[in-house]
């Protein structure tokens, strides 16, 4: 992800796509800007849903899944 946003989100990376990738970018930021996956995660129940993250990943923090879930959770009917 940190390349997808560096290639989109910087001049050099825009012009690496535009080459490489012969792919245009937009150079303004998105208006509106995309919600957060944590935003969103609770539009999604009651399908199963898997979350993959890495050590680093500062957005999902393991206390933020179970809470997450749970909240999910309580909108499932039983």
């Amino acid at each position: 992800m940190r390349r997808v946003l560096f290639v989109i989100q910087n001049r050099a990376g825009r012009a690496v796509a535009r080459v490489v990738l012969r792919t245009r970018i937009w150079p303004l930021p998105w208006d509106p800007q995309p919600a957060s996956p944590v935003e969103c995660i609770v539009d999604v129940a009651p399908l199963p849903l898997l979350l993959v993250h890495g050590d680093a990943e500062k957005a999902a923090t393991p206390d933020l899944i179970v809470r997450l879930a749970r909240q999910i959770r309580s909108l499932v009917p039983a």
